[in-house]
């Protein structure tokens, strides 16, 4: 009685996660892409655990399988994004060493958002290519940004602690005694 009890409960279980999971996924038609993405995850975590709890029921595979699909589009659309921004930089003759810096975090960024979909439709196609070119990239990236901070002048430190420890021979300390 009680095994019955707890698959009754189990299956109306994994039925309220399939609805959380499509009401997730009717939202996430009107978001931006990273709100869209993050519905898409919590989707694909409620259609997940419904499979878990009714292993039997085809339905519930299928929408996982869908979602990831779509999880995987949206990953390899905002790793173009990311790396459509982290070019930009590139194309800059003369970039700033901060904007090296988000460019670097940019195309980080865009490579894990491929491997991520990737991982989720081993059937996508647009990611490991878009990926390779990635890394085909990247060397240029990094020749750009050691030319860049190889010519730029490195500024100076005022160093007077420094300089004060040198003529004193003794380590730079406060010379304000604290008061107890």
């Amino acid at each position: 009685m009680a095994g019955h009890n707890l698959q009754v409960v189990e299956l109306k279980l994994a039925k309220l996660h399939a609805q959380l999971a499509q009401r997730l996924l009717n939202e996430a038609e009107k978001k931006s892409l990273q709100q869209t993405i993050e519905k898409l995850q919590a989707a694909l975590d409620h259609q997940r655990t419904a499979r878990e709890l009714d292993p039997q029921n085809e339905q519930y595979k299928q929408d996982a399988r869908k979602t990831e699909q779509q999880l995987a589009q949206k990953m390899t659309e905002k790793g173009a994004q990311e790396e459509a921004r982290a070019d930009k930089t590139l194309d800059n003759p003369d970039p700033q060493s901060w904007e090296t810096k988000q460019a670097e975090e940019h195309l980080k960024t865009a490579l894990a958002d491929f491997q991520e979909a990737k991982a989720l439709d081993a059937q996508n196609q647009e990611a490991p290519r878009a990926k390779s070119a990635l890394r085909k990239n990247w060397p240029t990236f990094s020749t750009k940004k050691d030319a860049t901070s190889s010519s730029k002048p490195k500024k100076r430190l005022r160093g007077i602690p420094t300089r004060l420890s040198i003529i004193t021979n003794r380590p730079w300390t406060n010379s304000r005694k604290r008061s107890l």
